[in-house]
C-alpha cells in the first residue's frame, strides 16, 4: 500500500541499470489518495456553484425585466446592438458544462489486473476536471466583471461607492466599454493568458476584492452604493479564479 519511490543512478539516460548501482528506495507513505481526491472534487463543486451565482447576477443585469432601468442586454442603441446577450449565453453554457464536470470522481474506482490493483482514489481525474472548472469559472466571472463595469457606466453620473468605483476602474484598465457590437472576447485584453493582469497590479484596495465586487454589482443591479458582505470563503474563491480575468468566447 506504500507505493515506494524508486530512484536509480545511471550514467546514460535509458541505459541498463547494473545491480547495486547505489540507487534509493524511499518509503514515503504514499498511501491511498482519497483525502486529496475529496478536496479536489469539493473545490470543483464549490467553484461550479460560484460560477452559477455569477451567471445569475449577470442575468439580472442584462434582462430588461429585472435590471431596473438599464438598457436591454447593456447594449448602447438596443435594437441595433445585442450588447451582452451572447456573453450571457456563453456564461450559461460554461455554467452548464461545469455541472457535468462537478460530478465527483472520488466516488468511483474499478479494480483491474486480475483484482490485484488497489482500490484507487481517482484523484487524477478529479484534478483534471477541476482544472477545466477553474478555467470555466474564471471566464464566467470575467464576463460578469465586464458587464458590471458596463452597468456602472450606464448609471453615470450617479456614483457608486468609493470601492465600487475602484473596481470599475480596475476592470476598465483591461476591458474598454462596449460601445457597439464587436468580436467578443469581451475586450481581448481581458484574455491574453500570458499577459493577464495579476492581482498585484491592481490598486491596493482592490486586493480586498470581495467588497469591491459586491459593491459594484449591487450598485449596478440594485441602485445602492452600500457594500454587502459576501459569504464566508468568497474572497478566497475570487483570488483563486480572478488572476484578473482571462476570457475567451
Amino acid at each position: 500500500m506504500d507505493n515506494p519511490l524508486v530512484f536509480i543512478k545511471s550514467a546514460q539516460p535509458g541505459a541498463a541499470v547494473p545491480h547495486g548501482n547505489g540507487g534509493e528506495i524511499i518509503s514515503g507513505g504514499n498511501f491511498h489518495g482519497q483525502p486529496l481526491a475529496f478536496a479536489l472534487d469539493f473545490m470543483g463543486i464549490a467553484l461550479s456553484a460560484l460560477a452559477g451565482i455569477s451567471e445569475r447576477r449577470l442575468e439580472r443585469m442584462v434582462n430588461p425585466a429585472l435590471n431596473e432601468g438599464l438598457p436591454a442586454f447593456l447594449a448602447p442603441g438596443a435594437g441595433l446592438n445585442s450588447g451582452f446577450m451572447l456573453a450571457q449565453v456563453t456564461a450559461a453554457a460554461l455554467v452548464s458544462e461545469n455541472k457535468v464536470f462537478a460530478h465527483p470522481a472520488s466516488v468511483d474506482s474499478i479494480t483491474t489486473s486480475g483484482n490485484k490493483e488497489d482500490y484507487v482514489s481517482m484523484g487524477m481525474t478529479a484534478g483534471l476536471k477541476l482544472e477545466k472548472i477553474v478555467e470555466n469559472t474564471t471566464n464566467v466571472l470575467a464576463i460578469e466583471a465586464a458587464a458590471a463595469a458596463q452597468a456602472l457606466d450606464f448609471r453615470a453620473p450617479v456614483a457608486t461607492s468609493k470601492l465600487g468605483e475602484q473596481a470599475r476602474v480596475a476592470i476598465r484598465s483591461v476591458c474598454p466599454a462596449h460601445e457597439r457590437d464587436r468580436r467578443n472576447a469581451v475586450g481581448r485584453a481581458l484574455h491574453r493568458r500570458s499577459g493577464a493582469v495579476p492581482l498585484s497590479a491592481l490598486p491596493a484596495p482592490a486586493l480586498g476584492l470581495s467588497a469591491l465586487w459586491t459593491a459594484a454589482l449591487r450598485m449596478a443591479a440594485l441602485r445602492t452604493a452600500m457594500p454587502v458582505a459576501p459569504p464566508a470563503g468568497f474572497p478566497a474563491a475570487l483570488v483563486l479564479t480572478l488572476t484578473l480575468l482571462p476570457l475567451r468566447m
